[in-house]
């Protein structure tokens, strides 16, 4: 018996020195390969709008719409920021020239001095989007990096990425999502926005769609629930989206909107249906929302734990990091970290999705649970240090007790 045990105790010492070992090497190849598939780009982009500051006269309260409406804008294009005394009227839009901006201020009985007047957005918002882009890249794992200089009318990014990666825009769009129901009489309800999602989990990729499982606000999940009650999804809605994922499906369909274009159309399934119609999806649920492919589901989920950008930003170069000098100024003494969502794991990987046979009302409408991971994607030994050691020291015991 003393044999048996001692065997006993060998065998979990060397299994737990294997495992020990082969922890740190799995990790030094990952950093290898990390470190020689990547390059740094300095990404230079130009903040759309044009802004006039020091504007006197006028009705500051109503200046906006009528700023807007000899611009024949929307209003929501064009605020009206007043700062130490001073007011400055900034249009969001990258068509609006100095000049144009100038003659409808004027237009509306309130004055400003031409050269008060130039491309360009305020401090307030070129802060925002600086701050937005810098928490994408903290979420993301497809690149890395941070703002690096931000001038009135455009910002510097230093991005660390694979070689030749593409998805670069999706730092920079707008991402503004929204998931919109229809249903086959034409009738359309809006069932959450961005301001309404405050979690997001991994892109999960299928043969011929994407999932981004979404986590909603308490009025978030209350405008989901009865929207799709009040327009029957969970009746004879369910299953009911013919020729989903593709935008222009029919039936009862959830359409996803990103920016405001129409990037998927998908049904719901019965388990979700079910859960909406007994009142179990709460704020603890996750949603999964469907996108057309991998690279729109990235997208999705970066939207979906930041804030939207307050106006268009566009790419005018991507430079390697060793060919240009940008001297930094970003981020300022004062940082303000939060932007109000939870991205729930800080990493925007994928799952390949295994299970690739499933349909979108297969996986988008099952709900998520509360986000937990049991472990079952990590690498390594299916086993760790303190339960070989646990071994070791029942295997000393039984020695001892034999003894």
């Amino acid at each position: 018996m003393k044999r048996t045990a001692a065997a006993g105790i060998l065998l979990v010492l060397g299994v737990l020195a294997v495992g020990i070992a082969a922890v740190p090497a799995v990790a030094q190849d990952a950093g290898n390969e990390t470190q020689n598939g990547t390059e740094t780009v300095v990404v230079e982009a130009t903040f759309a709008g044009a802004t006039a500051e020091n504007v006197t006269g006028g009705n500051a309260d109503t200046l906006d719409q009528q700023v807007a409406t000899e611009l024949g804008i929307a209003s929501e294009q064009v605020a009206v920021i007043e700062s130490d005394g001073t007011t400055a009227v900034e249009v969001r839009r990258d068509d609006v020239t100095p000049a144009t901006l100038a003659d409808a201020i004027e237009a509306t009985n309130a004055s400003v001095d031409r050269a008060d007047v130039r491309a360009g957005v305020t401090d307030q918002t070129r802060n925002q989007v600086a701050t937005t882009v810098d928490r994408r890249l903290r979420v993301s794992t497809a690149f890395n990096g941070s703002v690096t200089r931000v001038e009135s009318d455009r910002l510097y990014v230093t991005v660390t990425r694979e070689v030749d990666a593409t998805g670069l825009d999706a730092l920079f769009q707008r991402g503004e999502v929204r998931l919109v129901a229809h249903t086959p009489d034409g009738e359309q309800a809006e069932l959450f926005t961005g301001s309404e999602l405050n979690q997001s989990l991994n892109v999960r990729v299928f043969e011929n769609f994407s999932v981004v499982p979404v986590g909603m606000t308490s009025d978030g999940v209350s405008q989901f629930n009865s929207e799709l009650r009040r327009l029957n999804f969970t009746g004879e809605g369910v299953d009911a989206c013919e020729g989903q994922p593709a935008p222009n499906a029919t039936g009862y369909c959830l359409e996803t909107r990103l920016d405001g274009e129409a990037i998927a159309r998908y049904g719901i399934g019965p388990r979700l249906a079910q859960a909406v119609d007994f009142g179990t999806f709460t704020v603890r649920e996750f949603h999964g929302v469907i996108t057309g492919n991998e690279s729109q589901g990235r997208a999705l989920r970066l939207a979906a734990v930041t804030q939207p950008l307050p106006t268009d930003v566009n790419i005018e170069s991507v430079d390697d990091a060793d060919e240009v000098s940008v001297e930094p100024n970003w981020p300022p003494d004062s940082d303000d970290d939060s932007d109000g969502n939870d991205d729930g794991n800080d990493s925007d990987g994928s799952d390949d999705g295994s299970d690739s046979t499933q349909t979108p009302a297969d996986t988008a409408n099952t709900t998520g649970g509360n986000g937990t991971d049991d472990g079952s994607g990590s690498s390594g030994p299916g086993f760790t240090p303190l339960v070989a050691l646990a071994g070791i020291v029942v295997a000393l015991l039984a020695l001892r007790h034999k003894q």
